[in-house]
Order: C-alpha cells, then structure tokens, then sequence
C-alpha cells in the first residue's frame, strides 16, 4: 500500500466568496505569508470530490480561520450543500479562532443555520482599501498562530552572495541592473497597486459587459424588424441596473495608497495615474448610463430614426464600446510599464485576467513598448472621438442630452419606489412641462436687479424672488440696495440683517415676515424693537405680511402683546426672540419680506 504523504501544516485558513472576496482573501494571503505566517488560500473551484476530506484537514491544522466576508456572503449559507457554510461549521466544531474580516456593504442576514449561528458573536475587524499596514498590523493582533522565522531566506541569500562572490560576478549587483519591484517595500507597493488595478479592471469589465449584453439586444431587435419592445426594455433595464449598482466607491484609491505612491523615492508609479484610473471608471459608467437610454429611445417605438439608420446608430456604439475597451487595457498596460521583474505579475497574468470578459488584456498582448502603447492610445481615443461626432449628426446633440436626461429622471423616479412604467409616465408627464418651466425661468430673469433700478423696484423684486425662492438673485438685490443706499444709517442696518435672513431662509424654511426698516419719529426710538428685526409672529400667531401683523393687532383683547422677531444671534445668524410690546409705543415703519397679501 502506497504510504500517504504527510499533510502540509499551515497557521491560518482563508475562507472566502469568489464574488466579491478574492482579491481580499489573495492580498491577505500575500501580506500574511511575508509576515511569515503559513496560509492556506482556500480556492473555490477546488471544492469539489474528495477535496472536502483534504479541506476539513488543513482546517483542524490550522490556528486561525479568517472569514472575508463581503456584501451578502453569508445569505447563501441557508443552502445545504453550501462551501463557506461547511467551512465555518467545521471551523467551529474544531473551535478554531474565528476572525470575520468584514468589507464595506456587508451585514449579518437576520437569521443564520442554526449551526453557524455563534458565527455571529465572533470579534472581526471592518476592512476596506487602507487595509495593507495598518490592517495588517491589527489583525496581528488577534492571530494565535506565531510566524515563522524566515531563517531560509537569509540562508539562500548568503549561499548566493558567496556564489556571486567566489564567482568574481560583482557586476550582477549593481543597482542600475535591479529589476523592479526589488526590494521588500517596492514588492509590497507593486501588490498594492496591483490589487487596486486589479478592483478597478474587474467592475469596469463588468460595466462594459452589461453595455455590450444591451447592444446585442439592440441589434437583434433592430435586424429582426418584429418583436416585442416590452422585451428590449426589459433586457436594457437588467444592463442598466448591473452598470448603475456598481460600487465604485469602494475601489477608489485610498489615502494611504496614494502617500505611499507618492511618497517614495524613485517610485516609478504616478499617484496621478491611479487617481486618473479610479475617474475615468466613474466617467464610463456615467457616460454608458446615457449611451443606453439614447440607443433604447433611438430604436424604440417613439424613435423618428429609420431602421437603417437605427442599426448603424448600434454599430456606431457597439464600435465605440470596442474602443473604450481597447483603451481601458492600453491604459493599465502604460500604468504597470515599470514592473520589469514578470514574476511580479505572475498571479496578474495568470490568474486574473483570464477571467476578464470584455476587456483585451491578456499576457500575450502586453507591451513593453511605451511609445507604441501611447500611439495606440491616441488612435483610439481619436476613433471615439469621430463616432460620436458621427452619432450625433445622426440624430442631434440635444436628442442625447434629452434622451439621458429623460433616463436619468426615470432612474430617480424608481429609486423613490415607482415601477420603471409609473416613472415612465411621470417622466413624460414633466417633459410636458418643460416648456413651462423655460418660460418661468424667462420670467425670472425679468426680476433681476438692474443698474437703473430704483429702492421700491428693487424692494418688489426682492419680495417676489423671495416668494419664488430664488434667494441667490434676491441677494443681488439686496447687493443693489447697498449701492443704492451708500451714507443711509437706517440702511447701514437693515441691510445686513436682509442679507441674513435671505442666508438662511432655504435652512430655515422662513421667507416671510415683516421687518423693522425705521422709526417713525427718529428723536423718539423703539427701545424694544432692533432696525433689521424681522417680525414672525404676534402672541404665537404666525405674520407672514404687514396685513396680517395688522390684523392680529387689530383683534387683541388688551393693550399689550407678544412679538416673535427674527434678530442677530451675535454669530452670523439668527435666533427667534420673543419682545414684550404695547398698543402705545413709539411706531416703526415696517416692510414686507415676499408678496404682501400672499402666503408663501
């Protein structure tokens, strides 16, 4: 009988969800093993057949069992049958030390197998795309496994020095015929970036791909001649969904990636580079968003476009998408240019981008060429360039805007809970209206303080584009005013008590009221009301105008009432004051803040 090997030992056990947890659990298991920890990277292509017994081994051998968890790892778990579940049991009948690394966007189901349950009361760490150093250095902390020391390295390194040296090969060692990355820092940064590259790539491949599963739909509805629209905007409405919920947030580069980038001497990578990469994700999602809406209206049943021209609008796109793609790979081909040392992307090469769906970057593409990669850049960017300008002399630049506008409303509409179909009717319902809405906007501008305006015409404006709102104009009348009223004292202190309350009235929610402009008899002053003091209320009752003041006054029973005014808080704003008044105190003149007679 053969004799059975003896299993490798390791200290930590990574346990993931290919969706969404691999390129943590991978950068973990690097980072870890150069701290000198043995780690085992569970792959979930392998759990398949007699794996179970080999996995369930290398489990009870380990210390620590490390849990990536990201958005909705756990909810398949309900399943029987289901890996990361047998993983967890197993790691909690053996009472291994337990550590979920949770990611930005996951949260316990609210109910677990009864089994893993106790899963749910482990201490885990929150990770996200700062994790590399400080990360690592916590979950240090709460690993029971002790690292191994590397004695071997340095072994083999001084075997090779004395080779080199016996050898008389001092010339290998200059640092001028150093491979890049070389040193231990420049090998944990390349990782860094590599990791980051690698976020950014997967989720612009996915966008893209749902774009290119749109198109298709497109071109078969359009070739076709029949066949049901309702089925093509179902289709788009998947495509739009996959590119619309894809985070991008959570890769964007982190703070501690870009000072360590930048901060590097000789670093041959460009904190610019990777912020550009992050950018232009967000800008292809944006601009794909709008692609597709304009493609769905173009070929749509209200399209005025006819069949031939529809499908060389698709085409048009579909070659556009072809493009962004070529340029999304010549872009991460310049940006990791200056790893010379292949070995550093061995893993890059070999595991990851063959699983890349639409984007053509493989390892028999790449170039070490920078100024054939630039050439090939510019060509592309110039080839979308010229479909664009051939799309839209095809159906008009404001046809696009309008048709990603219109898209964009929908989306807004569904997000508050409506069906695509009830968004879709509201969306027509307020195109309806746009003309409208260019006419208010017209009349708005009518009220615009003018240099020749005179103090009652600008104090009219004023009041109407407060009624209206549109307080950033009726600062502009009050900024007239002051020119207008230069050497005033009583304007000298109306004026910036106007222009707080206009500050403050879209937080406030109050644009109304009547405010103290003078006393009426300067020799005999009101000792209790401030020149600025804007009243809103009398004994409680709101007074949104002088009528209403009046009015209130008129019905009081006694000689004394309760004034609410708006005053100087001392701190750039302003606070309700109550003032205490009778019927026969000195009179002020009084103006209204919005349209007298009307409620705002």
């Amino acid at each position: 009988m053969e004799k059975r090997k003896k299993k490798k030992k390791y200290d930590i056990f990574i346990s993931y969800r290919r969706d969404g947890g691999e390129f943590t659990a991978k950068i973990l298991r690097d980072r870890l093993k150069e701290k000198g920890y043995r780690v085992f990277y569970d792959v979930e292509t392998l759990r398949s057949g007699d794996f179970n017994k080999d996995l369930y081994d290398v489990i009870d051998g380990c210390t620590d069992f490390l849990l990536v968890l990201s958005p909705k790892a756990l909810d398949r778990c309900v399943n029987e049958g289901d890996w990361v579940r047998y993983e967890v049991e197993r790691a909690l009948l053996k009472e291994k030390n337990i550590i979920p690394v949770m990611l930005k966007g996951f949260t316990f189901p609210e109910t677990l197998p009864p089994s893993i349950e106790p899963l749910r009361y482990k201490s885990g760490l929150e990770a996200n795309s700062q994790f590399f150093d400080a990360f690592i250095d916590t979950l240090q902390e709460y690993l029971r496994s002790v690292p191994q020391k590397r004695v071997f390295q340095w072994a083999a390194v001084a075997v090779l020095a004395a080779a080199v040296i016996g050898a008389g090969l001092f010339f290998l060692l200059r640092p001028g015929d150093t491979a890049f990355p070389h040193t231990s820092e420049e090998k944990s940064v390349t990782e860094e970036v590599l990791y980051y590259v690698e976020n950014n790539l997967t989720r612009l491949d996915m966008m893209l791909s749902a774009a290119n599963d749109a198109m298709e739909n497109a071109r078969r509805y359009v070739t076709a001649g029949t066949g049901a629209y309702s089925t093509l905007d179902a289709a788009f409405d998947v495509s739009m969904q996959s590119l619309e919920n894809c985070d991008l947030e959570t890769c964007a580069p982190s703070d501690g990636l870009i000072q360590r980038v930048g901060g590097l001497d000789d670093m041959p990578f460009s904190p610019a580079d990777l912020v550009g990469m992050h950018d232009a994700a967000v800008e292809s999602q944006r601009n794909w968003l709008g692609n597709l809406s304009h493609i769905l209206w173009a070929v749509g049943k209200d399209s005025y476009i006819a069949p031939d021209a529809q499908l060389a609008l698709v085409d048009n796109y579909q070659s556009l998408l072809e493009e962004e793609m070529k340029l999304n790979a010549l872009n991460v081909n310049e940006l990791l240019l200056p790893v010379t040392d292949r070995s550093a992307l061995d893993d890059f090469f070999n595991t990851y981008l063959p699983m890349l769906k639409s984007i053509p970057l493989s390892a028999s593409s790449w170039s070490t060429d920078l100024q054939a990669i630039l050439a090939d850049e510019e060509a592309s960017d110039n080839q979308q360039t010229q479909l664009l300008i051939a799309n839209s002399a095809m159906v008009g630049n404001m046809t696009m805007d309008n048709a990603a506008l219109r898209e964009s409303l929908i989306r807004t509409y569904e997000a508050l809970g409506l069906t695509r179909e009830q968004a879709q009717e509201q969306v027509e319902l307020w195109m309806e209206y746009v003309g409208l809405l260019a006419e208010y906007d017209g009349a708005i501008q009518q009220l615009r303080a003018e240099p020749d305006d005179g103090w009652d015409v600008l104090w009219i404006k004023l009041q109407s584009l407060m009624y209206d709102g549109e307080y950033g104009y009726a600062l502009e009348c009050v900024d007239a005013l002051d020119t207008l009223m230069a050497g005033d004292a009583d304007a000298a202190e109306y004026l910036p008590a106007l222009r707080r309350f206009i500050g403050s009235a879209e937080d406030t929610g109050v644009n109304y009221g009547v405010m103290v402009m003078a006393w009426e008899d300067p020799e005999h002053p009101n000792e209790v009301f401030q020149i600025g003091d804007v009243i809103i209320a009398v004994n409680g009752e709101p007074c949104r105008n002088y009528q209403e003041y009046n009015d209130l006054k008129q019905a009081l029973d006694g000689d004394t009432f309760t004034v609410t005014v708006l005053r100087d808080d001392g701190r750039g704003g302003l606070a309700p004051v109550d003032l205490a008044l009778d019927k026969d105190m000195p009179r002020v003149y009084l103006n209204d803040m919005t349209l007298a007679g009307e409620e705002p």
